[in-house]
């Protein structure tokens, strides 16, 4: 967030995006769950869950990695080397 290469409207999605995901997360109640059950009507039946339990945490963890997409790859491969590769 602080490469001054990124532009400042990629950062602004990026941060927009993540907090619209966390506020269907942590309200649920926001997104319908006539909606979610219509979807996926045996996920909550068959692993014993409510339905937004999993469900929620999974896609939350799946866009936050899609809107990486966002950045330019040669800058994301070049930070995430520095993170994960010292």
């Amino acid at each position: 967030m602080t490469d001054r290469r990124v532009p400042l409207w990629s950062k602004l999605l990026f941060v927009s995006a993540i907090a619209g995901l966390l506020a269907l997360l942590l309200f649920p109640d926001v997104l319908d769950e006539v909606v979610l059950s219509a979807i996926l009507p045996l996920v909550g039946t068959l692993l014993g869950l409510p339905l937004d339990a999993g469900f929620d945490w999974l896609a939350f963890a799946l866009a936050l990695v899609s809107l990486l997409h966002v950045f330019p790859a040669p800058l994301v491969a070049e930070h995430y080397g520095r993170i994960f590769h010292r």
